[in-house]
This record gives C-alpha cells, sequence and structure tokens, in this order.
C-alpha cells in the first residue's frame, strides 16, 4: 500500500484543518527521513515520537516510512503519527529482506532536496533536523554519531529503565560510561572527528543514521539493491559517494540513541557475506585491505577491535606505495619462473612491478599480473600479452587452482607483517606450487 500525500493534505494532517488559500500551503520539506522498516512496529513508535519532539515544526521536514514487506503493525504505527508528522507510508512486495530497495523506494517518494536515512530503533534528539540542515550547508554525506547498543557485545548499557527515556535524558543519565559511546568512537577520536583524514572513510559511513544531498545520492545510484541481507550496503554506499568525490562527514550534533536489540549472530555471517560482495564489486587495494583485516580469523572472533586496526592498515597500504614505487623484482621473478617459457603454464605474478623478464611475452605459459600499485600495472601489463589485476593479493576472486604457479615477490614486504598468513592462504587456494621471495620467507 502508498499513500501520497500533497502539500495542502500535509496542512490538514498537520492541523486537522482543511487546507485554505495558497499561501497556507506548507513549503517544501527541507530533509526528508526516511526510515525502512522490516515488521518493527515498535521501534518505530519510538522514532516517530522523537521526530515529533524535534525543535523545528513538523512542516520543515517529511517522513516517508518504507516497508520491506506489508506490515499491519508498521502501517498502523505510521496512520497513528499522520496529524503529528508530515508523513507518507509506502510498502513493497515481501520478498525475503530487501531493506536497500524499501530505503530507494522511500527516498522516490521523498521531495526534500536532502535525504536522511534513519534506523527503526534509533532515536534522534531533539536538534537533530536542525543539525543536519546546517551541515548540509555544504555538499557533503554525513553519518550521525549514534550513542548506545554495541552489537559486538551484549547490549548492557542500557536497563529498560533507561531505554524508555528520551534521548536527551539517556544522554544525560549516560554519557560519561565509555560503553555508551558509538562504537566508532574510537576510529573518530584519532582522526578529531574529521573523516577528511581518513585513508577508508566510507568504512565508518554506517550505523543507522546516514544523510545525502538527494541529487548526490541519484547520482550514485543509490543504494544497491543486490545486498539481500543484513549489514554492508551503507558501506558500499558511502564508498560509492567517496568515488564520485562527495566528502564523508561526522555530525557529533544530529546525534541519536540506538536502542538495544537483541543480537542475531545470523547478521555476523550476512555482514561477512556481504563484505566479501563489497570487495567482488571494488576490487581495489585499499577495499581489499579493509576486508582483509576485518575478515582476518583474530579480528572475527574480536569484531569490535578489528575495526580499530582497519584505518592503520590502510595507511601502511598508502605509506608502503609510495616507499615502493622504486622496487623493481625482475631479476627475482626471471629465477623463480626459469623454465615456464617452453612447457605452458598458468601463472599467476602477486607484486609484479612496473616491469617483468622480457622473454615473458612471447613465452608458452600464460602470465596474470597483480600489483597493488595501478601506474605499475599498467606499464608492466603493456610489456606483453598479460591479464592483470589491481590487487595486494590477499583477496582474488580466482577459482580455486586457476595456475599452476603463484609468486610472491619482495615488493609484498613492507605489508607482510600484516598480510602474509592471508597471501599465502590465497596462494596456495589458487595456485598448484607456491614460489615467495627468499626475504619473505626468513
Amino acid at each position: 500500500m502508498t499513500a501520497r500525500f500533497t502539500g495542502c493534505v500535509y496542512r490538514r494532517l498537520l492541523t486537522g484543518r482543511k487546507p485554505g488559500k495558497t499561501h497556507d500551503v506548507p513549503p517544501c520539506p527541507q530533509i526528508s527521513v526516511v526510515i525502512p522498516v522490516r515488521s518493527q512496529a515498535r521501534q518505530l513508535a519510538r522514532t516517530l515520537e522523537c521526530l515529533v519532539d524535534q525543535l523545528v515544526p513538523a512542516s520543515d521536514f517529511e517522513v516517508v516510512v518504507s516497508g520491506d514487506g506489508p506490515s499491519d503493525a508498521d502501517l498502523g504505527v505510521a496512520r497513528s503519527y499522520e496529524r503529528k508528522l508530515r508523513l507518507r507510508y509506502c510498502s513493497q512486495e515481501d520478498m525475503g529482506f530487501r531493506l536497500s530497495a524499501a530505503r530507494n523506494r522511500g527516498a522516490r517518494l521523498a521531495a526534500a532536496p536532502v535525504l536522511a536515512f534513519l534506523e527503526p530503533g534509533v532515536l534522534p534528539n531533539r536538534g537533530y533536523v536542525t543539525s543536519l540542515i546546517k551541515a548540509h550547508g555544504r555538499r557533503c554525506a554525513v553519518t550521525g554519531y549514534v550513542y548506545g547498543f554495541n552489537w559486538f557485545r551484549p547490549p548492557v548499557t542500557m536497563s529498560n529503565e533507561i531505554a524508555r527515556l528520551s534521548p536527551g535524558d539517556q544522554y544525560q543519565r549516560l554519557h560519561l560510561d565509555r560503553r555508551f559511546r558509538d562504537i566508532r568512537h574510537y576510529e573518530f577520536a584519532q582522526v578529531e572527528f574529521d573523516l577528511g583524514r581518513l585513508a577508508a572513510p566510507w568504512w565508518l559511513f554506517w550505523r543507522g543514521s546516514i544523510s545525502i544531498r538527494a541529487d548526490d545520492f541519484w547520482r550514485v545510484g543509490g543504494f544497491d539493491e543486490d545486498f539481500r541481507s543484513w549489514g554492508g550496503e551503507d558501506v558500499e554506499l558511502g564508498l560509492r559517494l567517496t568515488d564520485a568525490g562527495i566528502p564523508l562527514a561526522l555530525s557529533r550534533e544530529a546525534w541519536a540513541v540506538g536502542l538495544p536489540v537483541d543480537h542475531d549472530h545470523g547478521n555476523d555471517e550476512t555482514a561477512i557475506d556481504n563484505t566479501h560482495l563489497i570487495l567482488a564489486k571494488h576490487r581495489t587495494p585499499l577495499v581489499e585491505m579493509c576486508v582483509t583485516v576485518a575478515m582476518s580469523r583474530v579480528a572475527i572472533q574480536q569484531r569490535a577491535r578489528s575495526r580499530s586496526r582497519v584505518e592503520p592498515a590502510c595507511h601502511a597500504l598508502l605509506s608502503w606505495a609510495r616507499e615502493a614505487r622504486g622496487i623493481t623484482v625482475t631479476r627475482e621473478l626471471d629465477e623463480a619462473t626459469a623454465g615456464t617459457g617452453d612447457a605452458p603454464r598458468r601463472v599467476a605474478v602477486v607484486g609484479c612491478g612496473g616491469a617483468v623478464p622480457q622473454w615473458w611475452a612471447t613465452a608458452a605459459s600464460a602470465y596474470t599480473l597483480l600489483d597493488f600499485d595501478g601506474d605499475l600495472l599498467r606499464q608492466a601489463r603493456g610489456s606483453g600479452p598479460f591479464r592483470s589485476l589491481h590487487a595486494i593479493g590477499a583477496w582474488t576472486g580466482f577459482p580455486d587452482k586457476a595456475f599452476d604457479l603463484v609468486v610472491i615477490s619482495s615488493r609484498l614486504r613492507g605489508l607482510w607483517e600484516r598480510l602474509g598468513a592471508p597471501l599465502l592462504a590465497e596462494a596456495s587456494r589458487i595456485g598448484h606450487e607456491v614460489v615467495v621471495a627468499g626475504e619473505l620467507r626468513g
């Protein structure tokens, strides 16, 4: 079911009176708050109540509740707020988890120049809309600071009594409790809450409250509807926004409180799957570094800590890429592949640099070149009929045993401490034989 309201109907909903003259019609809203919902009536009601309590008049913003599958309970809650908010409701057929599609559907109904996506159960403070209007005075995409629940540990930060309080009262009771902080707080604090200083700001573009100019949102294609399980679609959107040159920013003024929810361990599995989906769609060394660090065995067991390691690893990659530009490995590649020129073999080279042995261009073997430096990779690829992949080599996407030989060169030595184990594991997966440069073996 979809309800579309004109400006005049909005006025009647807000005031209970029939519309009068044209000048009585509320102006175009400045912010459209899109709330995707999937049978979350109780959480939806709490979020809508916080939007009723905003400092700005209800006519200054609109709310679009977008159901992922029809729900009488969700619809009933939305309708109960029609006289308090400038609100419309829509829903889509239930074809399984499709919250990305629900967000896009809600965004298509939105009339404001700025889209704010808020999750049910995320409670915005009274100045939320005002703060977003201010934040979007410049071109950027914003993630709001979210206090409260940390899904990587049990929800111990709020008792039932405190959970029933308003966001402002919750903040007053808990703001000194470190467990009440946004779980991204450590990464934010490391760069003095300036996302522009992060190597991968999109990695933190998530957690229930994000906002974007509508034209930028649609310019990059909206949420990717290939994400049909929990987690990752907001990060992937942030990545596309960054690639499009749209800065990501944090607003500590547009803060909200995330209510505790029961942790679904199935979400951990889908988050891992969707992290791999992000890499499949954006196979670059920086994304690969994020995924590798976040998905390491230790990181999965200590997920909250792993996030604090992602950014240092990204900076290490960028730093090593600059330092390694002058490193050539032609001699060691020549030695590692001696004898592959006559008998056809499938060879993958991890860390080829800008030059490879000249005889490879006419050899019977097929060579696939990988390097984390895109400029050097293009230079090497131009010297012969080679396939290439701009990658570190820890997550390649190649099929199992796709190569007879995999060579890992010494160009990986600056990353070896962090990535040695996953590099070896991936090389062993895709290759029948693995040769590692001598200085890495030590």
